[in-house]
């Protein structure tokens, strides 16, 4: 693309008196405007049906002083990281609970609630299991 120094002038380039020479000048590369993909922030976790019942459960019969639906997540010796569903606080005691379905489709779960419990013994963890309309409870559940 040839370019005058006319036009050279014009578009803010210093063009000494007299240069008359067209110069090739590499034309811009102006590429289409993408529409980038949304960074994806996420929000705060919300419980599934499962977990949502589960809180309902807790509050009426225990009536924990607080508790609260996956505020950290816990790194385990082995290296793998652990996120329980509910922690709550009933009688001075600290509860790490575990919510699952009627079916247990994976064993990392259960295995990772089992290295936790080894790991922090100085809390008390359950694990609640809905199935047949009713809650099955292990671990070390509040004593009333």
């Amino acid at each position: 693309m040839s370019v005058s120094s006319k036009q050279l002038a014009e578009w803010g380039f210093a063009v000494p008196d007299g240069d008359t020479v067209a110069r090739r000048i590499p034309p811009a590369v102006v590429k289409p405007t993408e529409k980038r993909p949304a960074i994806r922030i996420p929000g705060a976790p919300l419980p599934n049906k499962t977990e949502r019942r589960f809180e309902q459960y807790a509050l009426a019969r225990w009536e924990p002083c607080w508790l609260s639906y996956e505020p950290m997540t816990l790194r385990l010796p082995s290296g793998t990281r652990y996120t329980p569903d509910w922690f709550m606080c009933v009688k001075d005691a600290f509860y790490v609970v575990e919510v699952k379905g009627p079916h247990i489709h994976n064993s990392r779960s259960l295995h990772a609630w089992k290295e936790a419990k080894v790991a922090f013994p100085y809390w008390r963890f359950v694990f609640a299991q809905w199935s047949g309309g009713e809650w099955l409870l292990a671990g070390d559940l509040p004593d009333f």
